[in-house]
This record gives C-alpha cells, structure tokens and sequence, in this order.
C-alpha cells in the first residue's frame, strides 16, 4: 500500500473530491500528531518509574 498526501483537489477512494475551505487560514502546521503522542506517553512512564523507584528507595524497598 502506497501513502500519498492529500490535496485540496484530490480525489477520496470514494470518490469524493476533497475541497479546503478558503475561509481556513494556512498554520504551516506540519508536524506529525502520532510521533509527539508517543514521545508524551514514554516520557509519562519515565516519570512514573522514577516516583515508584524514589518511594520504594525512601520506604526501604529494594
């Protein structure tokens, strides 16, 4: 399966044509949702495994 980009003009499997709205302003805004999604959630478990590691330390655990 090939992964193309959508354009205003192009055409849904569907066949639908996908138009922009004019009104919508351009943000430029290129930056892939999924990548920072998944660098957020590693470093949530980071901070997560050094409170649990700083308690069990604190606590006498080992």
């Amino acid at each position: 399966m090939r992964w193309t980009r959508i354009t205003s003009t192009s055409s849904v499997t569907t066949g639908l044509t996908v138009k922009a709205d004019p009104r919508s302003p351009a943000t430029g805004d290129t930056r892939h949702t999924a990548l920072w999604a998944a660098l957020t959630g590693l470093t949530a478990m980071g901070m997560g495994a050094a409170v649990l590691i700083k308690k069990r330390r604190y606590y006498g655990r080992h």
